[in-house]
């Protein structure tokens, strides 16, 4: 169970025995004692897989953007999620055309529609690879969020917030969050917003990460985690993310992904 400083510990990071604990040692946070004992009993919710990512960000609604986020609004592209959801919908047995969706479909009324449809609470895992916003960075909203496509439309601004989530009814046993900060709680706190508002809406368990994400080691990492669920190694997502660190760890072909920066972020709560 994470409280107060503990929360933005990175134990992945640390050492026992001259090893790296994220690749030698299965790691899980629990938001409290009561949920880490309900989790061991939970069964299995939901099946298939939903993901979004490779947002549109450069052609829609900037202006409204920008007022929104201020300097913040500048976001760069990210080309490589698209490759990375469909590797995922295919390890976690989904179909990349019918469940990621990319674009201007990854867009905040495409998650209202699956909501709305029940396609949130009926799938396994859902996953969302954007940029994540802390309640600092998003100006007037004033809440920490995901970055979804630029509107095409009026009456929504793009920006998938912790508040709006609590209204979702999501039945995941794994939600990613594949986005910088992500499990970073505000001061005080010993969750993150967005961590706070998926439990709430229903998530067994998060892939979070601590801070500022490589967006090539995450996805390598990512595709990694999913192998190793797709090959039956592991049931266990965390136990999934520590051999995936130890997989990538032990290949000298990634070896600029070897410093804890761009792996240790990682981690499951719940």
């Amino acid at each position: 169970m994470l409280t107060g400083s503990l929360a933005t510990l990175p134990f992945a990071a640390l050492k026992r025995d001259d090893a790296w604990l994220g690749a030698t040692t299965v790691l899980r946070a629990a938001p409290s004692v009561a949920r880490a004992s309900a989790e061991l009993r939970r069964p299995q919710q939901g099946r298939g897989f939903v993901g979004l990512g490779d947002p549109n960000l450069t052609q829609g609604d900037t202006l409204r953007r920008k007022a929104l986020l201020g300097a913040g609004a500048a976001l760069s592209e990210l080309p490589e999620t698209a490759a990375e959801l469909a590797f995922m919908a295919l390890a976690f047995g989904g179909n990349p055309t019918r469940d990621v969706f990319t674009r201007n479909e990854a867009s905040e009324v495409q998650m209202r529609n699956l909501n709305s449809s029940d396609r949130l609470a009926e799938a396994g895992i859902l996953a969302l690879a954007t940029h994540g916003l802390l309640s600092r960075e998003t100006g007037t909203l004033g809440a920490a969020g995901l970055v979804l496509s630029l509107p095409q439309e009026p009456g929504v601004d793009g920006i998938l917030t912790a508040p709006e989530i609590y209204n979702y009814r999501i039945g995941a046993d794994l939600v990613i969050l594949s986005a910088c900060n992500t499990g970073t709680p505000g001061a005080g706190a010993g969750l993150s917003d967005l961590a706070s508002a998926f439990l709430y809406a229903g998530a067994g368990s998060l892939l979070l990460t601590h801070w500022e994400i490589d967006s090539g080691a995450g996805v390598e990492l990512m595709k990694r985690i999913a192998t190793s669920q797709r090959t039956g190694d592991s049931a266990d997502f965390s136990t999934s993310i520590q051999q995936a660190v130890a997989g990538l760890l032990s290949d000298p072909a990634l070896a600029r992904f070897h410093h804890p920066r761009f792996w240790a972020s990682h981690f499951i709560l719940g």
